[in-house]
């Protein structure tokens, strides 16, 4: 056939120069092997079946099937090709029998993939779906209606962890979606996360779906780029990147993007992470309050939760708003959560009715965020409030264990963790649901109602529900472009902040002392709002001097070792009948002595202080911290000293002055 007669016919002649061109390249190709990276033979192999190699190698397959052979050979000798040379070789038999000309009409370009994007060896991916080798013979056969296609290779800065961005066309447009690695490789995986997306993912192709993302992934490699993600907001520092992902939004240097699981409760939380409104309209909203503190401070804990991790204090703080009902606690709040995104249920607001472990989940995937929950009469009980606050205070979830692999019987979870403020609302302190002291030196407790009016209620959360995420997002735009010395600076500021306060609250006792470090980052936080356009509150309006009044104010009740003390003191005064007094008496107590009270010394039996302890709620182990304080007579390492009570000589726990004088 003449080339004129074949080029009105639509065929291409495959003639002497043609293969003497496909054996020079052959020879070529098998002598640069060694010099090679696995990754570039692969690519080399897949390069012979395009539109201009594919059909020479059929022409000299079957003029010198012997030489075609021993190319294949060669090709297949070399590490890690034999199984592109196999699907090389089955795509060369099909087409010389032919079989390519089913194919010969042009599809339509595949949409949605990088440029140089290509089908792995043996596959063919177009406009019309996937076509793959048929395990039975060696022809092709549509495998999806849908050309699925793997267009993104991703690693999380935490965890290590990789993921893989897909990419099909759906009913209504194009669609992406990045899924874990793990997916992509179990049938049944892939067949969960994408079988309702409109993938083309059944449960009778998932399983060869699996082998051609694998093989699109190895041929795509050098034009797949691995991408960072993270699965939670917050800072993040990398050699490759720096700054803070804030939801979907990423402030810094490098380039990082928020990964978490399509479809799922995480996607509805970051979702909220976001913007409405204008930026004037939210400082109009605030305008309508700006003569209640409570509502600066709303503001001041949101900003400062981003600053926990960064200024080196502690991973977790608490601001807590008590009272009686509709006073505005949720309104107070719904600020907080503006601050940074939507301030509505199920949000970046959420209920004291969830689980811990959903809380430490949201926790975690905020980080820096603040974690908001409103009113805590809401909780499953109390033991989930004082749970949640002390695991919050530490800034990690419960350790968990898991089934072990391998030699070992149990494995260990990894741990969520977070550095930020929780807010917190309920008709009773937060602080009154735990007796842990730590966790109370942790926690800012504000009682009474946050705003003045119904009217101010109602017109404030209408506002802040149009808008916000504008001051947050100026917050992080601010920090993110911060310099080492910028933080250096801020965290000097910080640290003198924190002397003053502890300084100032001295008086009041060690747990007021810790909350000084809370006030310093409440005023740290101020200055930052302030710097990006948060207005000073009017003049006479205090929202710091609020705070430590608070602090002041709940400073006794949170020094739990005085608490008790105190309880005990109390208790043994309604008892002082039953005390050994030192005078002679002519009967015991009905009940027995329960101690011996002469002058300023009071010495109680070990078994009656440890009874008192638990009826006013506390833990026997508190005597430890009366010791460290000493409020404690020993002699040597003996905290228990004999004491005539009655007839005999009995082993009592004696106050010394200073507790005397402390308890009572």
């Amino acid at each position: 056939m003449n080339e004129t007669l074949a080029d009105d016919l639509g065929l291409r002649v495959i003639g002497p120069v043609e293969i003497e061109e496909t054996y020079q390249h052959l020879d070529d190709l098998v002598a640069g092997l060694s010099s090679m990276t696995k990754d570039e033979r692969v690519e080399a192999v897949a390069g012979l079946l395009g539109a201009r190699w594919l059909p020479r190698l059929s022409a000299l397959a079957r003029e010198d099937g012997g030489a075609w052979d021993a190319y294949l050979v060669r090709l297949r000798g070399s590490r890690g090709l034999a199984s592109a040379v196999d699907q090389l070789r089955r795509r060369v038999r099909a087409e010389g029998r032919g079989l390519r000309l089913v194919g010969e009409k042009v599809a339509a370009p595949l949409a949605g993939v990088p440029d140089g994007w290509r089908a792995p060896p043996g596959w063919r991916v177009d406009a019309s779906g996937i076509w793959g080798p048929d395990p039975m013979t060696d022809d092709l056969v549509q495998l999806s209606t849908v050309p699925l296609a793997p267009v993104g290779r991703l690693l999380d800065v935490d965890t290590g962890d990789h993921h893989v961005r897909l990419s099909w066309p759906g009913w209504a447009g194009h669609y992406e979606r990045t899924v874990r690695q793990s997916v992509t490789v179990d049938g049944r995986s892939l067949v969960a996360t994408l079988g309702d997306r409109g993938a083309g993912v059944t449960s009778r192709n998932a399983s060869a779906l699996v082998g051609y993302l694998e093989a699109a992934l190895a041929t795509n490699a050098a034009r797949l780029p691995v991408e960072l993600v993270a699965s939670r907001c917050g800072w993040v520092s990398t050699p490759r990147a720096s700054g803070f992902l804030l939801g979907g939004r990423w402030y810094g240097s490098g380039s990082v993007a928020l990964q978490v699981d399509p479809g799922g409760g995480e996607e509805q939380v970051v979702e909220a992470v976001a913007t409405s409104g204008t930026w004037d309209g939210w400082l109009a909203s605030m305008s309508t309050a700006a003569d209640c503190p409570d509502v600066h401070l709303a503001v001041y804990a949101s900003v400062a939760s981003v600053l926990v991790g960064r200024l080196g204090t502690a991973r977790g703080w608490v601001v807590d708003w008590s009272g009686e009902t509709s006073q505005g606690k949720t309104t107070a709040l719904r600020v907080a959560a503006s601050v940074w995104g939507q301030p509505v249920d199920g949000r970046m607001l959420q209920s004291w009715r969830l689980t811990v472990s959903r809380a430490e989940g949201v926790a975690h995937l905020l980080s820096a965020l603040p974690l908001i929950l409103d009113d805590s009469k809401n909780a499953r009980s109390s033991r989930d409030v004082a749970g949640l606050i002390y695991q919050h205070s530490q800034g990690q979830a419960k350790g968990r264990a898991k089934p072990g692999a391998g030699s070992q019987a149990v494995g260990l979870r990894r741990s969520a963790t977070w550095s930020s403020v929780m807010l917190s609302t309920g008709e009773q302190s937060a602080v009154s649901f735990t007796e842990d002291a730590g966790s109370r030196a942790r926690c800012l407790c504000l009682v009474g109602p946050p705003l003045r009016s119904d009217r101010q209620a109602r017109e404030l959360t209408l506002g802040v529900l149009e808008h916000y995420g504008h001051l947050g997002a100026r917050v992080i735009e601010r920090l993110a472009g911060y310099s080492a010395d910028d933080w250096r600076r801020l965290g000097e500021s910080y640290r003198q902040s924190v002397e003053g306060w502890v300084g100032s609250l001295a008086e009041v006792g060690a747990v007021a002392q810790r909350l000084g470090a809370l006030l310093a980052l409440l005023e740290v936080a101020r200055d930052v709002a302030e710097a990006v356009g948060y207005p000073e509150p009017p003049e006479g309006v205090e929202p710091l001097t609020r705070a430590a009044e608070a602090v002041r104010a709940g400073g006794e009740d949170a020094d739990r070792p005085l608490a008790a003390l105190r309880a005990v003191c109390e208790l043994a005064t309604r008892h002082q009948d039953a005390f050994d007094d030192g005078n002679a008496r002519s009967d015991a107590p009905s009940g027995g002595y329960l101690g011996r009270w002469e002058g300023d010394e009071i010495g109680i039996l070990p078994r009656v202080v440890d009874e008192w302890l638990a009826r006013a709620g506390y833990d026997a182990g508190i005597r430890a911290r009366w010791r460290e304080r000493g409020w404690l007579l020993q002699r040597g390492r003996d905290w228990t000293l004999k004491r005539q009570v009655g007839t005999r000589r009995v082993r009592l726990l004696v106050l010394t002055p200073e507790a005397v004088a402390a308890g009572f």
